[in-house]
């Protein structure tokens, strides 16, 4: 949640950009490990915010 407090504040401070597309986690070729990855209703809930 932080990031996109930081991101609404840039956007705040800028007026520099409109938009906020949310990437889905991408698990293949990806050294991160994720127990759980995000769900499609954790996407709606990113855009919801």
């Amino acid at each position: 949640m932080d990031h996109l407090r930081q991101l609404r504040a840039l956007q705040d401070e800028t007026k520099g950009f409109v938009g906020f597309v949310p990437l889905p986690y991408q698990p293949e070729n990806n050294d991160i490990p994720v127990k759980t990855p995000p769900t499609g209703f954790d996407a709606l809930r990113t855009i919801a915010v």
